[in-house]
């Protein structure tokens, strides 16, 4: 393989790991702000309730004395789905890694 040929195979890696921690960063952006929300319904359950179709938390000085709409609950079908999403990325990223330290270890 040329040095121009492996320079190209690198550059890919590289390509590919940052788009699976970009991916990775998403689900994990995504877990927290569901895990907030919960945390949040939790507290105030018997006050939630209902305006223009969309779950609203009272007031509270978690959300800074307002109103907070709770749109990032996920389902359980969504949430084992995001998790399972979660693991095949780390597993891929965790694979990308140790191909990437394969050949050039000096970039992780």
């Amino acid at each position: 393989m040329s040095d121009h040929e492996k320079l190209e195979q690198i550059g890919q890696m590289v390509e590919d790991y940052s788009h699976l921690k970009g991916e990775l960063n998403h689900a994990n952006e995504l877990l927290n702000k569901s895990s907030a929300e919960y945390q949040l319904a939790g507290i105030t359950f018997q006050s939630l309730r209902v305006l223009d179709g969309k779950l609203i938390c009272p007031p509270l000085p978690q959300t800074g004395n307002q109103q907070k709409v709770l749109g990032h609950l996920l389902s359980s079908a969504e949430l084992v789905q995001l998790l399972m999403e979660r693991e095949r990325i780390t597993h891929d990223l965790r694979s990308a890694a140790e191909r990437l330290r394969g050949v050039a270890p000096h970039l992780l």
